[in-house]
């Protein structure tokens, strides 16, 4: 616990006294949302990692029932339909026996295998009902914490000619949509993060990485300013 504690002191610190990041929180602008070229990505709110009897879903279930998260992302979810903005819906699933994943992997892939979760043609791996895709709206399958990395993504986001990447999803820090983001930033794209639609496995950890890590690469909105301007 100590050991923790220190390095996000340490973090903290150096967020602090370094000159770049001072010099990017100057550069913060407010949203700057073009509807007309926008899409709402939604990431990884499958039943193992959201639904109260989801095989990894522990750490989330509750939080996100408290936050009322899938109620902020469908709320977009349908507005955006309704204003024909596109939707597309990112899920992680491996096959069977997986073999996605390496026979030395990391701690994250290793864990996956040995709990047998969102294996696709399950139940776990499925996108919730909340959420369910509908005709004409892309399901992209993943074996990765990026949407973007071994998928279509990318092309189907360009061929719907769109520049502001509106994100939801599941978890914040560990690690869609960090790590979704990112990659939308490389990608030159105009990622807003909606905080709201977003969670991890405490308030703190959400928090930490939107203020200090996501604040310096994408936009930080929420479901209720989204929705105004949508309606305006």
């Amino acid at each position: 616990m100590k050991a923790k504690i220190g390095v996000v002191c340490i973090m903290a610190i150096y967020l602090m006294l370094s000159p770049l990041n001072w010099a990017l929180a100057k550069l913060s602008a407010p949203l700057n949302f073009d509807p007309s070229h926008a899409a709402l990505v939604i990431l990884h709110y499958q039943n193992d990692i959201v639904h109260p009897k989801g095989k990894i879903a522990k750490s989330y279930a509750e939080r996100i029932a408290k936050a009322r998260n899938v109620e902020h992302t469908k709320a977009v979810l349908e507005a955006c339909r309704k204003k024909g903005i596109p939707v597309i819906h990112v899920r992680f699933a491996l096959r069977k026996g997986a073999p996605e994943i390496s026979q030395k992997p990391g701690p994250l892939f290793s864990a996956f295998t040995k709990i047998g979760c969102l294996v696709d043609g399950t139940w776990g791996a499925e996108i919730i009902d909340e959420l369910k895709p509908i005709d004409g709206e892309p399901v992209v399958t993943h074996a990765s914490t990026n949407g973007f990395w071994g998928t279509d993504l990318d092309i189907i986001l360009h061929a719907k000619g769109v520049r502001d990447v509106m994100l939801a999803g599941i978890a914040t820090a560990r690690y869609v949509v960090l790590a979704t983001t990112l990659a939308a930033s490389d990608r030159q794209y105009y990622p807003i993060v909606l905080r709201d639609c977003c969670n991890d496995a405490s308030d703190e950890l959400h928090k930490w990485i939107i203020d200090n890590v996501l604040s310096y690469i994408a936009v930080i909105s929420d479901s209720k300013e989204i929705l105004s301007r949508l309606n305006n």
